[in-house]
């Protein structure tokens, strides 16, 4: 049980604050009045991009694994390469189990992240990972389909603007449905309790 509540905590709904990263700005969340019925929150479902790899992809065509959906950039210089090393961290605890285990990254810096910058960029953490773009009106669709957020912050560095975005990682299960809600800073040892939660 206290397992249990302790990872009903890392349910989050998407607010209107925040949480500055070094570099890189982040959307943070409060937590969830009623974790027991998350999927009857409004959020969450399909959609359709171009993956890493040129090929269309859908998040649909993924039931019957475990989906952690992020949202970033490929120029993001702390978060994102942050947040993606704690998947492999997850990864590597499940073991056998690690193809039951697909990351999506959804990259809301469509105009500089075209299929081959993103299959570079997370070809580097040697994970289990589609990275997704498309045009930015779909982009947007999505952000808002999960009450996400990201806006273009100008920047004096040589990236020219950085990308103030959502740091959730969403664990969807089997079935296409969101159920837990992480923070960024979350250590993977919590994540995969959500994951092998899901896994039974």
């Amino acid at each position: 049980m206290a397992r249990h509540a302790r990872l009903a905590t890392a349910l989050f709904f998407s607010v209107a604050f925040t949480l500055p990263a070094a570099g890189c700005r982040s959307r943070d969340a409060e937590p969830l009045r009623d974790p027991v019925r998350l999927e009857s929150y409004d959020f969450g479902g399909d959609f359709s991009l171009t993956a890493h790899d040129g090929r269309p992809f859908r998040l649909s065509d993924q039931r019957g694994k475990v989906v952690l959906l992020f949202f970033g950039y490929a120029s993001c210089p702390d978060v994102c390469p942050t947040t993606l090393s704690t998947v492999k961290q997850v990864e590597e605890q499940l073991g056998t189990r690690r193809g039951q285990l697909l990351t999506v990254f959804v990259s809301v810096d469509p105009e500089r992240d075209t299929p081959p910058v993103l299959k570079q960029y997370v070809d580097h953490f040697g994970i289990n990972v589609v990275a997704a773009t498309g045009a930015k009106p779909a982009i947007d669709a999505i952000v808002a389909q999960y009450k996400a957020h990201y806006a273009i912050v100008p920047s004096d560095s040589a990236l020219g603007y950085l990308v103030e975005h959502t740091s959730i990682l969403y664990l969807i299960d089997q079935e296409g449905r969101v159920r837990y809600l992480f923070r960024y800073g979350d250590p993977a040892d919590f994540i995969i309790e959500g994951v092998t939660q899901l896994l039974r």
